[in-house]
C-alpha cells in the first residue's frame, strides 16, 4: 500500500503524549521549603500523608496510568474525585504497514447533488483506491432508498476498474444508512484477519430516515462488528446530518468521527484515515474499572460504556501509534478513617491479544484539609478539570441546537469559569486555550440562530472540538 505521509491530526497526538509524560510521572509536591520564621521561631513541619502516586504500567504494548486528581480524602465523609486513567500508545513502525480490509460506504441520496459533494466523494474514492495496492482487500457500497455493492470485497488487483465504477455513480434517492452500514461490514467480514485492519468507513451528509434508524440500535450493530474485529468510522458532510448519530457509531465501532464541514477537504480527510488505518497498533482494546470502596458519578467524554455503578467497561476499539488517550470519571469516595488508605479501583486493559495486570488505585484518608490540598495532582488535574469543562461545553451545545439559546449560553458561562479558574490553579496552558476556545464558541452562540447554517456548523464544529478535549 502507498502510505501517506504522517498527518498533523495524528502528529498532534504524539505531541500530545509528549507534553503528558513529565505530567504523569508521579505527583506534584506544593510543600516543604524553611521550617524557620521570621521571627527565628520554628514551625512545625506538617506531617506528610502517605499518598500513593499514580500507578503506571506497561498493558501489551500500551502504557496505562490511573490515579486520582487528589490522591487524599478528608476522613469520615464522602469525597467526589476524578479517576484519570491515560493510554499511551508506542510508536508505529512506518516499515511494517500491515494490510487494510476496508470497505467504503457512501451515501449517494440526492442532497449529495448539493455544493458538489458527490464529486468531491467520488475524487476522494478515487485516491484511496489508488493508494491501496495487492495486499490490501477494498470493497465498495452505495446507499439511497437500499443499498447496492458497486465493488465486491477482493485484493486491490484491477484498480482501472474499480475507478471507472467511481466516475459512475449518481445521486438518488433517500438515506437508508442501515442497509449501507450493514452491507459494507458484511462485505469486510468476509475477509477479516487479525493480520490485517479491518474498518468500514462511512460517509453521509444526511440523516437516516429510512430502514432501522433507532440510534441504539444503529450502535448495536457497530458494537456487534466490532466485537467480531470489524470496526467502523464515520464522517459526516455538510451540517444537516445527525452528529450524535455519526459519533456514536464510531464510538461503538471502535473508528474515528470526523466533521467534514467543506466538501474540498473531504480527500484530506480520507488521507487521515488511511494513514491512522496503517498505523494502528492495538485492536479492540477496552478498560474495565472495578470500584471499591466508591461508586460511579459519570464517565465523560460521550465514550460507548456499558456496567453500573461498580464496573464499567469503557470501548476505545483501535489506537494508533504514537497516540495517547484519556478516560475521566467522576467517582464518589466512600467515607475512611483517618490513618488508612481506601481501594478505591481497579483499572484492567484488555485488547485482542488478551487481558493484562490491573492497576490498583488508592486515596489515603486524612483528617487535616492542608493534607487534602497538599495531595493534589496537578498533571491529571488539569486533564480531569479540561473534560469536566468539556462536558459542560457539549451540554451548552445541545441545548444551543434544541433552541434553548439562554441555556446554553448559562452552560458555556460556567464552562468557561472551570477552564479558566483551574488553569489559574494549575498554571496550565491547555486550560487557558480552552478557556480562551469556550469563550468564542459562546460569540458564535449568542450572534447566531440555532436553526440557521452559521449555527448548525458551530454545533458541529463545537462538539467535535469537545471530543478532543474529553480524550
Amino acid at each position: 500500500m502507498t502510505r501517506w505521509h504522517l498527518t498533523a491530526a495524528l502528529a498532534g497526538g504524539a505531541t500530545l503524549a509528549a507534553l503528558l509524560a513529565p505530567t504523569l510521572n508521579g505527583l506534584v509536591s506544593t510543600g516543604g521549603g524553611d521550617t524557620n520564621n521570621g521571627g527565628g521561631g520554628l514551625i512545625q513541619p506538617l506531617v506528610e500523608p502517605p499518598l500513593p502516586p499514580p500507578l503506571t504500567q506497561q498493558a501489551g504494548k500500551i502504557q496505562l496510568t490511573a490515579g486520582l486528581d487528589q490522591g487524599a480524602v478528608l476522613a469520615g465523609q464522602p469525597t467526589e474525585r476524578l479517576l484519570v486513567v491515560t493510554l499511551k500508545a508506542p510508536d508505529a513502525d512506518g516499515g511494517n504497514d500491515r494490510p487494510v480490509n476496508v470497505s467504503l460506504v457512501i451515501d449517494r441520496s440526492g442532497s449529495m447533488q448539493q455544493r458538489g459533494k458527490m464529486e468531491y466523494a467520488k475524487r476522494a474514492a478515487r485516491e484511496l483506491i489508488e493508494s491501496l495496492d495487492a495486499s490490501d482487500t477494498f470493497s465498495m457500497v452505495l446507499f439511497s432508498d437500499d443499498a447496492e455493492l458497486l465493488a465486491p470485497a477482493r485484493p486491490m488487483l484491477d484498480a482501472a476498474w474499480l475507478l471507472r465504477q467511481v466516475d459512475a455513480i449518481e445521486e438518488r434517492g433517500s438515506t437508508n444508512l442501515y442497509a449501507g452500514m450493514t452491507m459494507g461490514i458484511e462485505q469486510v467480514r468476509r475477509s477479516v484477519s487479525s493480520e490485517t485492519v479491518n474498518r468500514v468507513v462511512l460517509l453521509t451528509d444526511g440523516r437516516a430516515n429510512l430502514g432501522v434508524v433507532d440510534p441504539d440500535s444503529l450502535g448495536n450493530i457497530a458494537a456487534s462488528a466490532a466485537s467480531a474485529g470489524v470496526t467502523l468510522s464515520a464522517m459526516g458532510l455538510g451540517v444537516d446530518y445527525n452528529e450524535d448519530l455519526l459519533a456514536s457509531l464510531a464510538d461503538h465501532g471502535g473508528g474515528s468521527y470526523r466533521y467534514v464541514s467543506d466538501p474540498t477537504t473531504l480527500t484530506a480527510a480520507f488521507r487521515d484515515e488511511l494513514q491512522q488505518m496503517s498505523a494502528v497498533v492495538a485492536s479492540g482494546v477496552a478498560v474495565d474499572v472495578d470500584l471499591g470502596d466508591a461508586e460511579l458519578v459519570s464517565v465523560l467524554g460521550g465514550y460507548a460504556a456499558s456496567g453500573d455503578t461498580d464496573r464499567t467497561r469503557i470501548w476505545l476499539g483501535d489506537l494508533y501509534g504514537g497516540e495517547t488517550r484519556k478516560i475521566v470519571l467522576k467517582v464518589r469516595v466512600k467515607p475512611g478513617a483517618a490513618g488508612g488508605n481506601l481501594d478505591v479501583a481497579k483499572v484492567t486493559l484488555s485488547d485482542r491479544d488478551g487481558s493484562y495486570a490491573p492497576a490498583q488505585v488508592l486515596a489515603s484518608v486524612t483528617d487535616r484539609p492542608e493534607e487534602v490540598e497538599r495531595s493534589l495532582n496537578k498533571g491529571l488535574a488539569s486533564l480531569g478539570y479540561m473534560a469536566v469543562a468539556s462536558d459542560l461545553a457539549d451540554q451548552a451545545a445541545s441545548a444551543y441546537a434544541a433552541g434553548k439559546k439562554d441555556e446554553s449560553l448559562s452552560l458555556l458561562r460556567a464552562s468557561t469559569g472551570i477552564a479558566a479558574q483551574n488553569a489559574a490553579r494549575f498554571d496550565d496552558d491547555s486550560l487557558r486555550k480552552q478557556a480562551a476556545t469556550l469563550e468564542e464558541q459562546r460569540v458564535q452562540y449568542d450572534a447566531a440562530a440555532p436553526e440557521s447554517e452559521e449555527g448548525q456548523h458551530a454545533v458541529k464544529q463545537n462538539k467535535a472540538t469537545g471530543r478532543a478535549w474529553s480524550r
